[in-house]
């Protein structure tokens, strides 16, 4: 476990559902955290609270953080988080197909800046902590898919989108790993790509199925 205090305080390197318990039980709630990739962070006005629940674990470090609490998810590997409390309640998705995730291929993934950047076809996955994880549409139908953009892990939304230099143009749910459905997969889409800095309106959302007659996934 490490903590960074820039201002703000970072609980990273431990599991982040235990370490949300036992802020919760210190008192520090939903609007007074952040969920990173692999851990939490919390605003300057609870780092007190935070360095006692955890002083007596023996394993803190404090170093420099490197950015504040609003962005703080920046400064940490892997795509940036959006605050837990913003997160839409709803199902998670697992993985259809248990062997695929048997040997995950690897992902060319996109940073956020990259795909505010350019024009593009991508697949996308939400996971449970927010993360947005998305990768350029390979043109090989054999290529990697969902289950290695969220490396088999569970998802509360997956599926393809197309942006435009910051636009979306549209978000669907087509992942025939996942099968992600109903309203909350498609409010926590559409709340990803926002919290992202894209542009995108909840109409942009196309709840699709997949048509074995086609083989294509169709809009329902």
């Amino acid at each position: 476990m490490v903590l960074l205090d820039g201002g703000s305080l970072a609980v990273t390197g431990g599991d982040p559902a235990e370490i949300v318990d036992q802020l919760l039980r210190a008192g520090i709630g939903e609007t007074e955290r952040l969920q990173i990739p692999g851990g939490v962070l919390v605003p300057p006005g609870s780092v007190q609270k935070v360095l006692q629940i955890f002083s007596a674990t023996g394993a803190e470090k404090l170093v420099p953080a490197r950015s504040g609490f609003h962005n703080g998810a920046q400064a940490f590997d892997g795509p940036p988080a959006w605050p837990m409390h913003a997160l839409p309640p709803g199902p998670v998705f697992a993985n259809r197909f248990p062997d695929d995730a048997s040997e995950l291929r690897d992902v060319p993934a996109l940073t956020t800046d990259q795909a505010l950047r350019m024009p593009a076809n991508v697949l996308y996955v939400v996971k449970e902590n927010g993360a947005l994880i998305m990768a350029r549409k390979p043109h090989d139908p054999g290529g990697f898919g969902h289950v290695d953009l969220a490396r088999g892990e569970k998802v509360i939304a997956a599926g393809e989108a197309k942006v435009l230099w910051g636009t979306v143009k549209y978000i669907d749910n087509a992942s025939g790993h996942y099968l992600p459905n109903g309203d909350a997969a498609a409010a926590a889409a559409v709340k990803a790509f926002r919290n992202h800095g894209f542009q995108v309106s909840d109409e942009r959302y196309i709840n699709k199925i997949f048509d074995f007659k086609s083989r294509k996934w169709v809009k329902k």
